[in-house]
């Protein structure tokens, strides 16, 4: 019967607004991007944490893309960019959707520069299927494509996730394929939510999902999303709250600036989320225990040494420091004067 039902519930979705629908040509090839204009899209990017400058970085990626079709690398940046301003800086479902909508639309040009991607999915009609043409060098559009999918897939319920299903799923097996370790662990950190979420008669996993999730901490403890994505999707849906509170707890106790430079922007986010899902906590679990202590401690950031007081040490007469008798054999051949010379400060 399961089959029939995930058909039944597929045909209920209703044939509204699909992701990817911005036209990524309409605002890029109006204006005339400057031969320095990714070099200044660069240079904000890792303020990406201001809102605003956030939307500076991403006008000029697009204008970087509009005087260089073929540039990844300016498509990569906006497909992640407009991720994470969907999801850290919007807060009402409109915004939230329309900018997972562009980093799709992003995604797809991206990917649609990669010929045998484009043949295979002309022919085809499925990106599941298409994406196995890809190549490393197309695994940042992939990943973040994929993300911002199952963002608006999610936000918009469980009918359109199992809809995207086949796309979400073939997307991280390549990522997984060409490059595990991406974005500190991010395909294991995918499959860890993923497994997690779905709903039981379409294959819910926690075992799988846990070690999912210690697989990506293995490889970079020091993403703090995915502890955030453990506690809020494995420990909520088996019930664990003391793998809630370890998790939690080891964001909140975190400093971003003892961690990567790069990932300051991202993991001050996920402070920030740590917060909100702490206040949480009774929500999530009924009449939960005392929390215990925090067990393993994150790094904290290395206080700059005190600066080290100079002593100044006499030149001259350092002979006078010693009571080891002088060898006449080294000793100065000429007679060292007894009289100070006028206005000359004797050595002490």
């Amino acid at each position: 019967m399961k089959p029939i039902i995930l058909s039944s519930l597929l045909l209920a979705v209703g044939c509204g607004k699909k992701p990817g629908s911005y036209d990524v040509q309409t605002k890029a090839v109006a204006e005339e991007a400057s031969e320095n204009v990714l070099e200044q899209a660069d240079a904000l990017w890792p303020q990406r944490g201001d809102k605003t400058k956030l939307g500076e970085a991403l006008d000029l990626y697009e204008k970087a893309f509009a005087s260089n079709p073929t540039d990844k690398y300016a498509l990569g940046r906006l497909v992640r960019g407009w991720y994470f301003m969907g999801d850290v800086h919007e807060s009402e479902k409109a915004a939230k959707m329309d900018a997972w909508d562009k980093a799709v639309a992003f995604g797809d040009t991206c990917l649609a520069l990669n010929a045998d991607y484009k043949a295979t999915l002309e022919k085809s009609g499925s990106k599941g299927e298409a994406i196995k043409m890809s190549t490393k060098d197309d695994v940042p559009c992939i990943y973040w494509s994929a993300s911002s999918l199952g963002k608006w897939a999610k936000l918009n319920g469980i009918l359109q996730s199992l809809k995207h299903k086949s796309t979400f799923v073939g997307f991280m097996e390549q990522v997984e394929a060409l490059q595990p370790d991406y974005f500190y662990g991010a395909p294991y950190r995918y499959w860890g939510a993923y497994y997690a979420v779905l709903p039981g008669f379409a294959g819910r996993d926690l075992d799988r999902s846990k070690e999912n999730f210690d697989k990506s901490i293995g490889i970079a403890p020091e993403y703090l999303g995915t502890y955030l994505l453990l506690a809020d999707n494995w420990a909520r849906n088996s019930q664990n709250v003391e793998e809630f509170d370890q998790a939690v707890q080891y964001v909140l106790a975190s400093d971003p600036e003892a961690l990567p430079a790069d990932l300051l922007p991202e993991n001050q986010a996920e402070l920030v989320k740590a917060k909100q899902l702490w206040d949480n906590r009774a929500g999530i679990f009924p009449d939960p225990a005392e929390p215990k202590p925090l067990v393993n401690q994150p790094p904290k950031k290395e206080e700059a040494p005190a600066p080290v007081e100079e002593t100044l040490i006499p030149t001259e007469e350092a002979a006078e420091t010693t009571d080891a008798p002088v060898d006449d054999a080294t000793a100065p051949t000429e007679e060292i004067p007894t009289e100070t010379p006028e206005n000359t400060p004797a050595p002490e």
